[in-house]
């Protein structure tokens, strides 16, 4: 049941356009930076780290999510952010270029709260519940069962 849930998840992330990868912390990790240009020239980086454990045992899928970002450059003022925090999850719309298998860039665009809606789904789907840790040891202790 856990390599099939792995593997969905996987899929279902990569059609997000996200690079997911194998971990040694977790069983799944992303770790991609998103870079909106701004007005007068200036950048937004925006860093997203996401772990994910799943535990066979007591059936749940568990996360560690951070977001962080850095600006450089001029920047105008009046630009409107769509960065918006509800509880623990983030919503912020942002652009990625993926690679096609035809070797053709596409650009996507990404709201941050799509991620965790989606794995979630997936987990209720194969019966499994989805949690949020602040600790690792969760997720290695996950990650081994």
């Amino acid at each position: 049941m856990k390599p099939r849930l792995l593997t969905d998840i996987k899929n279902q992330l990569l059609q997000l356009g996200l690079e997911v990868e194998p971990s040694e912390e977790a069983d799944l990790e992303i770790h991609q930076t998103f870079l909106k240009k701004t007005f007068l020239g200036g950048q937004h980086h925006i860093y997203y780290d996401l772990l994910i454990g799943i535990n066979s045992k007591d059936e749940k899928v568990y996360v560690i999510e951070k977001v962080s970002s850095k600006k450089s450059g001029i920047t105008a003022t009046v630009e409107v952010s769509s960065m918006i925090q509800s509880g623990r999850n983030v919503y912020h719309k942002v652009k990625t270029t993926a690679y096609g298998l035809d070797g053709i860039a596409y650009e996507l665009k990404l709201n941050l709260g799509d991620i965790l809606k989606t794995i979630k789904k997936i987990a209720k789907n194969q019966g499994y519940g989805f949690k949020f840790v602040f600790r690792k040891e969760k997720l290695l202790e996950a990650k081994y069962t």
